[in-house]
């Protein structure tokens, strides 16, 4: 999940929608990227991919195409669900207890490509659940999981 990767499958897609003169590239970062989490790395990395989100739009927004970047609260991954051990307890605790499902980012998504005022949101930053408040969609399960702090 590093920026390198981020920065190949956006470079990618930024030609293919430019030349239809419509599109949306979303990007996944986190808090990561404002407030220490885990390491140096990974925060570095989140930051990129933040930066990456705002200058993209900039340079895609002539050809009305959006850049934008999602934050996921904490994800209940499926890798998580199978060592959630790889985490201290108090915040695997919080995770079993109010954790997002992968999906919910994807509902997200689907809500930006189907907003027909996206250009407004370009080059910005977007807290999924503010995006599901925004859109009307809820969790898998039904919930509506809180927004992580944006500091």
């Amino acid at each position: 999940m590093g920026l390198r990767s981020h920065y190949i499958a956006s470079r990618c897609a930024a030609p293919r929608t430019a030349a239809r003169r419509k599109g949306l590239i979303v990007n996944t970062s986190s808090g990561g990227a404002v407030r220490y989490t885990f390491n140096v790395p990974f925060g570095v990395q989140r930051a990129g991919v933040d930066k990456m989100g705002k200058d993209m739009a900039h340079d895609l927004k002539p050809f009305n195409v959006a850049a934008v970047v999602i934050w996921p609260g904490f994800i209940k991954s499926e890798k998580f669900l199978a060592q959630p051990d790889r985490v201290p307890a108090p915040l695997a605790k919080r995770i079993m207890e109010s954790g997002e499902s992968s999906e919910f980012a994807g509902r997200a998504v689907v809500g930006l490509a189907a907003d027909p005022a996206i250009m407004e949101k370009t080059g910005r930053l977007h807290l999924v659940a503010e995006l599901a408040q925004e859109y009307g969609f809820t969790d898998i399960d039904g919930r509506m999981p809180a927004a992580p702090s944006r500091i």
